[in-house]
């Protein structure tokens, strides 16, 4: 298959347990306040759910989708980073948040950490926690990310979105992390479809 190859990822700072957003014209105003409530650090891994909406144009079949996460101190007495490939969930569903916007040949997927990623980052997160009582000050980063998505050669030029989802808690519903314009990307990137047509089938070739 021809066809473009890419990945896109959201990266926010964070606190001790607190979000500090970077202005980033892929988040939705309606957004901002659920992701500067976000903490990290107190979620349950195990509750936590990715999903990823995808126009139908994009190719997804193998597409990878990764969690992120790192905290590091100022004063360098702690560095860790952690990237995890989350896993779809065996019951997929729709909710009033995935639903929103949705068109008719959209595809969504919802995703989770495995049961052993989620016993790290729950390691992680009584890590990072630890320093909330102490006077070292640290930063750290949480990223979603898809490796691999395509864009079939000839595609004609369309809105194409991919859009991240997370849920941290089981009875909130999904929120918007980001929204990224396939053709937004290309022009950033100075390509199109047709100059970047054979990355898809070269690495098809390399497996």
């Amino acid at each position: 298959m021809n066809a473009l190859q890419g990945q896109k990822s959201k990266t926010a700072a964070v606190g001790l347990v607190s979000l500090a957003l970077w202005a980033c014209s892929g988040i939705p105003l309606s957004s901002y306040p659920k992701l500067m409530q976000l903490d990290p650090l107190a979620a349950d891994p195990e509750d936590i759910r990715v999903a990823i909406r995808s126009s139908n144009a994009i190719d997804v079949t193998d597409v990878k989708v990764l969690m992120a996460l790192s905290y590091k101190t100022e004063d360098g007495s702690f560095d860790e980073a952690h990237e995890f490939e989350v896993q779809a969930t065996e019951a997929q569903f729709m909710t009033p948040a995935l639903a929103k916007g949705a068109q008719p040949d959209d595809r969504t997927t919802i995703l989770r950490l495995t049961t052993e990623d989620a016993r790290t980052l729950y390691g992680f997160q009584k890590s990072v926690r630890g320093f909330e009582d102490s006077d070292i000050e640290g930063q750290g980063v949480l990223s979603l990310s898809a490796n691999g998505w395509c864009l079939p050669a000839g595609i004609q030029q369309e809105d194409m979105n991919l859009t991240f989802f997370l849920q941290t808690e089981p009875d909130a519903d999904f929120f918007v992390f980001m929204r990224q314009n396939i053709n937004d990307w290309l022009e950033e990137n100075e390509s199109t479809p047709t100059t970047e047509a054979m990355r898809c089938q070269e690495a098809a070739g390399l497996q």
